[in-house]
């Protein structure tokens, strides 16, 4: 909603002859998530943008390389729908035992197959998904620029509020095809504020239609699709550094009784580390830190219990829950299969990965988990009976564990013209990013404790963790030392296994909307926000979008330092009623970064109770209007004289800057102040070379660093950043005056 490169084109072109529009990928945006949609519904590794670090889902927690990198790497690497049914008679009569189509974990497919195999379906204007959104984006400025994305982007972007169902604040909506001839109508759903901004709900609703292909007429008008299967995949990284970090799976909803139907990820340790690693603990930029404790999921909401049952769910489903095969080819790389790989592969989604299937004697397949619904196919979930420490490797001994689920539900039996729908979310639960820091902070210190119900009980623990955690107690040991048990440890790992807590209440909360049909209590739409630095304070001004809503009741404005990707937002001001929408932040000191968001809240007494049973104030979300470009005070510019020029920090240095000495979050920036209104900044190494230059007006301040230019590392004009040494700043001012800085730079 406010970057304007999260719409990505990826060229495609159809089989069928003359290409229609370009592939389509766009973003839902509204929450704590990030997902990106393609318009004919393959999440699979090479369309979900992997290669740019973006995958199918991120979580707003730490972006672990950049202080202001706000969204994790891939929080959802990749994931895919995969489709099968057996019995097959394609339009020249030609029977196949079994036929795929979908979106798998893997390649699904070369350019020029993905399209026969899986397509969407454009409408007559041609567009062939829609993004519709509830309220007008705010509009977001700093200083007099405009830094909110354009919506409409283009004509595939409405304002529609009536086309969106229940309360939602963001749909992706697009219609696609199989050549199984079985459509799907894709929506995806996002709202924005407290309780629903941690999961993204899916709504597909296939039908059988018999058509194979864009035209209208329809191939296979008496085919049966006989043992539906439809199989989906994820693989969650919630180490997010690389796709090579270890993680843990499990799945629960497999045995009557059970509340929830999930497959979900979390962290574990990594094997080879003298430490502790559980959590990734980080120091960089002087904040000590957890970056991985996210409990990431995939819920199954709802599934038809009959063909063209929209009500009625399935509690039995899924049927199957397995762990991808590295080796097993046909269930990753291509779609485009030969007979007997369909066959394999429908059998996959039907019980899973069996011995004869992979053709490798040395695996053997783990039993099915007791009491599970009877007719289903569920393996123990790998958390519950291996070693991270000593039996699984990033690909495992037999290349098998590489920890991506495969869930599947059916077998259905659809005739012409049958529907069925499924409903699932993607989820994350876990630690606040304030706790992530705080715990961080207190593990560097040695000095982390656990959270409350946790007692050490003298290294024979009463904890959280999970079964493994217990059984295998190197997982919380310092294994450089061999020691017993380590207290710092052992406590940190309870506070990160307290994200599963936090991923059952999310799940439960998605569970709910869809219970609700998508009618959850919302808050006022957010307004826009301009923001502008002053000599004495650096004012924020909103619009009044947000007083459309009856049971409006005020403002509240944030601000963090430094860094708008930082856990420290901190509320600064709230007032009641509609006649206040501006508040001079007096606080701000000069030469420090600030960002902004405001929200609008409301009363609270009109809402209808919530997921959580209860009547409570909501407010719009904070990623609405947030300013990603930082605003400053500016100092008024010194008249008739140069003498109070000064460069601050002098001498300059990095190791300062990361240690947090010099300017919050900012380590690459040496300031100028005390300048005239209007002057010319050359900056010249001791040996005379020019390496910089700057042209400044306005204010008495200006930059060499970050505060100018978002992501501006104090480079040279060539791009360069400047050796440790001695420099000399020339300003000179459009009269002919001119006085030389000398300061210093260490690296």
């Amino acid at each position: 909603m406010r970057r304007i490169n999260s719409y990505l084109v990826l060229v495609l072109f159809l089989m069928i002859g003359t290409p229609v529009k370009s592939q389509i990928v766009k973003v839902i945006d509204a929450g704590k998530l990030r997902a990106r949609v393609l318009e004919n519904a393959h999440q699979s590794e090479s369309m979900s943008g992997i290669r740019g670090d973006q995958g199918v889902v991120r979580y707003d927690f730490d972006g672990a390389v950049l202080p202001n990198r706000q969204f994790s790497r891939f929080t959802i690497r990749c994931a895919g729908t995969h489709i099968g049914v057996r019995n097959w008679t394609d339009e020249k009569g030609v029977f196949h035992p079994a036929w795929t189509a979908g979106a798998n974990y893997g390649i699904s497919g070369t350019p020029s197959e993905v399209p026969q195999i899986m397509f969407a379906v454009p409408d007559k204007n041609g567009v062939v998904v829609h993004k519709y959104v509830r309220y007008q984006p705010p509009r977001i400025s700093v200083d007099g620029r405009y830094y909110n994305a354009p919506f409409p982007y283009d004509e595939t972007e409405e304002v529609a509020p009536e086309k969106i169902p229940g309360t939602a604040d963001q749909m992706v909506e697009s219609y696609c095809r199989t050549w199984i001839g079985l459509d799907l109508h894709q929506r995806v759903l996002a709202w924005s504020q407290k309780n629903h901004d941690d999961y993204i709900l899916y709504e597909y609703t296939f039908k059988n239609s018999g058509n194979i292909n864009l035209d209208d007429a329809i191939e296979l008008p008496n085919q049966i699709l006989d043992s539906l299967y439809i199989m989906r995949t994820d693989q969650a990284v919630p180490a997010e550094i690389s796709d090579r970090e270890k993680e843990w799976v499990t799945w629960i909803g497999c045995r009557p009784g059970e509340d929830l139907r999930m497959t979900y990820t979390y962290p574990s340790r990594q094997q080879g580390s003298t430490s502790d690693n559980l959590g990734m603990p980080r120091n960089d930029y002087n904040q000590p830190r957890l970056i991985a404790t996210q409990y990431v999921g995939d819920a199954t909401l709802f599934i038809s219990k009959a063909p063209n049952d929209f009500v009625n769910d399935n509690p039995a489903s899924p049927q199957m829950h397995t762990i991808w095969d590295a080796r097993l080819a046909y269930i990753k790389e291509y779609e485009k299969l030969h007979s007997n790989e369909q066959v394999l592969a429908l059998n996959v989604m039907k019980r899973g990965i069996v011995t004869a299937e992979s053709g490798d004697q040395s695996y053997v397949k783990p039993p099915y988990m007791t009491n599970a619904y009877p007719g289903t196919f569920h393996e123990i979930p790998p958390d519950s009976q291996y070693n991270a420490i000593t039996e699984i490797n990033p690909w495992g001994q037999y290349a098998r564990f590489h920890e991506l689920p495969m869930v599947s539900h059916g077998p259905f039996r659809l005739a012409p013209g049958d529907s069925i729908k499924f409903v699932f979310a993607h989820i994350v639960g876990s630690i606040s990013k304030r706790k992530a820091f705080d715990i961080g902070r207190s593990w560097y210190s040695g000095t982390c404790t656990p959270p409350p119900g946790c007692n050490w009980n003298n290294g024979s623990p009463t904890d959280n963790l999970p079964g493994q955690y217990r059984r295998n107690p190197l997982l919380y040991r310092d294994a450089s030392t061999g020691a017993a048990g380590d207290y710092n440890n052992w406590a940190k790992d309870c506070w990160i296994a307290t994200g599963k807590d936090s991923l059952m209440q999310n799940a439960r909360a998605a569970q709910w909307a869809v219970l609700q049909k998508y009618n959850v209590p919302t808050a006022p739409p957010p307004p826009s926000i301009d923001v502008t630095g002053r000599s004495d304070a650096i004012r924020i001004s909103w619009g009044s979008e947000s007083e459309v809503a009856p049971d409006f009741a005020g403002y509240r404005v944030y601000r963090a330092i430094g860094s708008y990707a930082d856990s420290q937002w901190v509320k600064i001001f709230e007032c009641n009623g509609k006649q206040t929408h501006y508040y001079d932040d007096k606080s701000a000191v000069r030469g420090t970064a600030y960002y902004y968001y405001v929200t609008a809240f409301d009363d609270g007494v009109s809402n209808l109770p919530d997921c959580n049973g209860n009547k409570e104030s909501l407010e719009s979300g904070m990623y609405a209007n947030m300013t990603l470009f930082p605003a400053n005070l500016a100092r008024p510019f010194v008249e008739g004289t140069l003498d109070s020029i000064r460069v601050v920090p002098n001498p300059y240095s990095l190791t300062a800057g990361r240690n947090g000495i010099q300017f919050t979050a900012e380590e690459n920036k040496i300031m100028f102040y005390g300048l005239p209104p209007e002057c010319t900044i050359k900056i010249f190494s001791e040996n005379g070379d020019l390496i910089k230059t700057m042209y400044h007006s306005g204010s008495g301040d200006e930059s060499w660093g970050r505060i100018k230019v978002p992501f501006d590392m104090q480079t040279s004009d060539s791009g360069m950043r400047p050796v440790s040494g001695i420099y000399i700043a020339n300003i000179t001012t459009p009269d002919g005056r001119a006085k030389n800085v000398k300061f210093l730079i260490v690296r």
